[in-house]
Formats: structure tokens, C-alpha cells, sequence
């Protein structure tokens, strides 16, 4: 019998969670180095295209492993553009359309 990991556990969601939380750490901690004059600006935007990179390269590699919902991804998309700087707010709608709508597809 062959038992299959959780997502979650799996090598490919690993490295798009490490890469995606060392991106964010890291940019809070060049952005202390420029304000602290120990790294210019100019370097730090460098580095954080790199991070950036990396993690972009991380999420392409989970997307064939997420079962994705073009509706669920349009209605995100367009409340990050409408709704700017609301980002917890857009979250939990964009959650409680798939709680609503998706998950009880899948049950």
C-alpha cells in the first residue's frame, strides 16, 4: 500500500514556502541596511529581484499540484486592483467564495 503526503508536506510546496517567506523577511531586513546606510538602495532593489525571482520560480513549480479555479482567480485579481490596500479584507471574501462555492464541490 502506497500512502501519499499532504500537500503541505511535499518537497515542491516546501520550497515555495521557504522561498516565499525568505523573500519577505529579507526585504523588511534590506530595507533596515538602507535606512542604516550599511546597503545602498540601488543594491537592495537588485536583491530583492533575485528573491523575487526565485519565489516566482518556486510558485510556477506548485501551480500543476494546486487545483486551480480560474473564477476564484479572477474574482482575487480583481479585488487586488479595485480593492488597493485592502489585503485582508479582499483575503477573507475571496476565502468565503470558496468556502461557499468550492469546498463543498470537493466533498
Amino acid at each position: 500500500t502506497t500512502t501519499t503526503l499532504p500537500f503541505t508536506l511535499s518537497k515542491t510546496w516546501r520550497f515555495f514556502w521557504i522561498c516565499l517567506n525568505t523573500s519577505y523577511v529579507m526585504e523588511f531586513f534590506m530595507q533596515t541596511l538602507v535606512k542604516r546606510h550599511a546597503l545602498s538602495q540601488s543594491t537592495m532593489l537588485w536583491l530583492q529581484r533575485l528573491l523575487m525571482a526565485c519565489s516566482s520560480i518556486a510558485a510556477i513549480l506548485v501551480l500543476p499540484e494546486v487545483r486551480l479555479r480560474p473564477g476564484v482567480v479572477f474574482c482575487s485579481v480583481v479585488l487586488n486592483f479595485v480593492n488597493r490596500g485592502h489585503d485582508v479584507f479582499n483575503t477573507v471574501v475571496i476565502g468565503g467564495i470558496v468556502v461557499r462555492f468550492i469546498l463543498p464541490c470537493w466533498l
